[in-house]
């Protein structure tokens, strides 16, 4: 039985991965109610990184529609494909910490479904942060808006802002956009910090950004271009207040 999603505080999360393969590059792609969205990613990933040493760890998390099936259907076609199912939701959080526990690689990255992010920016990413030596790379979509494509309305805009305003003044952390669906982390500093991890919600991504900074992983910010897909299942107006009670929640615990 998985977490439910309105959990969004629980026992630390486990640190005990898969073996690792070294050289090995796991993206994970956690993913509720994407049926319509999965396979066009899947694939352009796939096709992106073909020849090279990479798995694609698709988190399955609580589906409703047919995106379990789909996942399946494409394991056929593209071998290097890993299902990670949970019948019940986990929340975002939760299935991105599902598909890192069952995640093999030397490199851990995460992105969104939707495939916003273009295998070219996410290879552009995973240059820059094998080179850098740095522990991990996070992309921002607002250090230059006009390299934002689609609609991307002006209340997400607001609401993306103020949420990220609130974790600056809160944790102090660095960063322009916490919440991107494109991050790439040495294994060893996701296995540092793995066991400190509570929230399971949208909040996620802050939480484990503060764990890294604290153990004093050097984490870099880049700006990316981001194609916004409309269609998603995330209604921000109705989950941004959640996500600021569980970072308050979480500063007041430590």
């Amino acid at each position: 039985m998985g977490l439910t999603a309105s959990k969004a505080l629980s026992a630390p999360a486990s640190a005990k991965l898969v073996p690792v393969v070294p050289g090995l590059l796991s993206i994970v792609i956690p993913a509720h109610n994407e049926e319509s969205r999965i396979a066009e990613t899947v694939l352009s990933y796939a096709a992106a990184l073909q020849g090279a040493p990479y798995e694609l760890v698709l988190a399955i998390d609580g589906c409703e529609d047919r995106t379990g099936e789909v996942a399946r259907s494409l394991q056929a076609r593209v071998p290097s494909i890993k299902i990670v199912q949970s019948p019940t939701r986990l929340g975002k959080g939760g299935g991105v910490l599902e598909g890192i526990r069952q995640a093999s690689g030397s490199w851990i990255a995460f992105m969104d479904a939707d495939g916003a992010l273009s295998p070219p920016e996410f290879l552009a990413l995973l240059t820059k942060v094998q080179a850098n030596g740095c522990a991990g790379v996070i992309g921002s979509r607002y250090w230059d808006r006009q390299r934002i494509q689609g609609s991307y309305g002006f209340l997400r805009w607001l609401l993306s802002r103020a949420f990220n305003k609130s974790v600056r003044f809160l944790f102090g952390l660095p960063f322009e956009d916490t919440q991107c669906g494109a991050k790439i982390f040495r294994r060893d500093a996701i296995e540092a910090v793995m066991s400190e991890i509570r929230l399971r919600g949208y909040a996620f991504d802050v939480e484990l950004l503060w764990r890294l900074e604290k153990a004093g992983y050097e984490i870099r910010e880049l700006p990316i271009s981001w194609d916004h897909k409309n269609g998603s299942s995330i209604k921000l107006s109705r989950e941004a207040p959640r996500m600021l009670s569980d970072i308050i929640r979480m500063r007041l615990n430590g």
